[in-house]
């Protein structure tokens, strides 16, 4: 064994713990850093959020809790009212079994007491509608907009129904149907197939019956808003669109031509065939191309306004941004400042250590 003396040099990289954090959070995603810094929020009592933040009423947050407050305030007249209908109801007797059958699906819906109940009639006929409003004023707002604030989709439905004058019959029949409409607002189940689960017979005559009321039902149903629910299929709920324009502008050329194309198969509409569809309609390829036009303003499924789907917002980690207006762009990469966490040291701390200092 031989001993010696050596000069040797080296270099290796020496990370300090700051710098070891800091590597470690430039790793993490949004998702991951906010749980990051809520977990070092329980940890230590040294670190607050800063609040020094837009107030909550810029966001509008006020206005949404007096919506969610009126709707509450909906639901609870719903559960008083439905209760005195539900009394009302229990005093009449259908005469025909198949009134019973439609009867009974009363129960299973109140009402929300939100409307007067106009006085029961032994038959409707065509001159039954929705009551008019007699509010006048011209800043009303729309029937989608209110509805989205009173509620889903089915309960706006059945507060258009308790303003019509219908016997208890009827309206048991247009609750069902409402209670029978998918997400979309459309009817998927026939109107027999419904008369069959309902009744629970093979009773013609009675089948029959229940078809018959389902019939007058679901052309109240129809002219419910939105336009366009009830509808058995596409081409129905597109149609029911157009005729509600047409009687607004009974002037209007095109929305005849484009009721023609919805009569059609719709497979002719997809294709876009416009020759094709000229001949089919008997009219020129102009008319048939403003027909298309208006016909893709339609709205295909009417409960969308409705949906109770939830929002995924997509926060970058980084933004891509010019930092050159004029020539040639330059693009520079950087963090997300929307996702950076505001921390500070508390201020009972920070006052603390800033005594301590000043008696050192």
């Amino acid at each position: 064994m031989k001993q010696s003396l050596s000069l040797r040099m080296s270099q290796h990289l020496a990370l300090t713990p700051q710098l070891q954090q800091s590597i470690r959070l430039l790793q993490l995603s949004t998702l991951e850093l906010s749980q990051e810094v809520e977990q070092m929020l329980d940890e230590n009592p040294f670190l607050e959020r800063n609040t020094d933040e837009a107030p909550q009423e810029d966001f509008g947050l006020h206005e949404a809790d007096a919506r969610i407050s009126l709707g509450d305030r909906v639901n609870e007249a719903a559960s008083d009212a439905g209760a005195d209908s539900h009394d009302a109801a229990g005093e009449s007797n259908a005469s025909v079994s198949s009134d019973e059958a439609v009867t009974d699906v009363a129960e299973s819906w109140d009402g929300d007491g939100s409307v007067d109940l106009a006085p029961d009639d032994s038959e409707w006929g065509t001159e039954a509608g929705v009551r008019k409003n007699n509010n006048n004023d011209s800043d009303s707002a729309d029937a989608i907009e209110l509805a989205s604030g009173l509620g889903s989709f089915t309960d706006f439905l059945h507060r258009q129904a308790l303003s019509m004058r219908l016997s208890e019959v009827d309206r048991a029949a247009l609750r069902f149907l409402i209670e029978s409409l998918n997400d979309d607002g459309y009817l998927e189940d026939s109107l027999e197939s419904l008369a069959q689960g309902l009744a629970g017979t093979e009773d013609i005559e009675q089948l029959e019956e229940l078809v018959h009321r389902f019939t007058m039902a679901l052309s109240l149903l129809q002219s419910l808003e939105p336009v366009g629910v009830g509808a058995r299929n596409l081409g129905e709920c597109m149609r029911l669109q157009l005729n509600a324009k047409l009687k607004d502008s009974p002037q209007d050329e095109i929305i005849p031509v484009a009721l023609k194309i919805c009569a059609l198969p719709l497979e002719l509409l997809a294709k876009r065939d416009y020759k094709r569809l000229a001949v089919q309609c008997n009219e020129d390829e102009a008319s048939v191309k403003l027909a298309l036009t208006l016909i893709t303003r339609l709205e295909p499924k009417p409960a969308r306004p409705f949906a109770n789907a939830e929002q995924h917002v997509i926060v970058p980690d980084v933004l891509v941004v010019n930092t050159r207006r004029t020539g040639e762009p330059n693009f520079r990469v950087q963090l997300n400042p929307d996702v950076m966490p505001r921390l500070r040291v508390h201020d009972i701390y920070a006052n603390a250590l800033r005594g301590g200092k000043g008696a050192a």
